[in-house]
């Protein structure tokens, strides 16, 4: 783990035990101009140039669409000029928020219910 965090020169190492241990990065730019290019690479994960294999390749696509329109500022609504583009913007955020919460319909724990989430966190369409 050492060397990869060293090769990568992004990130931290989190030490839960003697046998457990992970990478974590969550520097937007790590993630956009280290991470994204590096799995977009590895053709061990590819399958005939078409991505990742099996529903890892869905989970990364969704993931790195999030990240990109997050960077490029499309789902900040709150410094939106006009309340017509926070509107369309809000709009973009809650349906992208659906789209991520469905992909995991199986075995997937969650704390919050979609309805719960989306108004925890003030989402409900103006």
């Amino acid at each position: 783990m050492i060397l990869i965090r060293l090769r990568l020169d992004c990130g931290k190492i989190e030490i839960k035990n003697k046998t457990w241990c992970r990478l974590v990065i969550s520097k937007r730019d790590d993630l956009n101009y280290i991470i994204i290019p590096l799995v977009d690479s590895l053709k061990i994960y590819r399958k005939i140039d078409k991505g990742l294999l099996s529903s890892k390749a869905a989970l990364y696509a969704l993931w790195k669409e999030g990240l990109i329109k997050h960077l490029n500022k499309e789902f900040d609504y709150k410094t939106a000029i006009s309340n017509e583009e926070r509107q369309i913007k809000k709009t973009y955020l809650i349906n992208f928020i659906k789209k991520s919460y469905n992909i995991h319909n199986k075995g997937h724990k969650r704390k919050y219910k979609l309805s719960q989430f989306l108004e925890l966190h003030d989402l409900k369409k103006d």
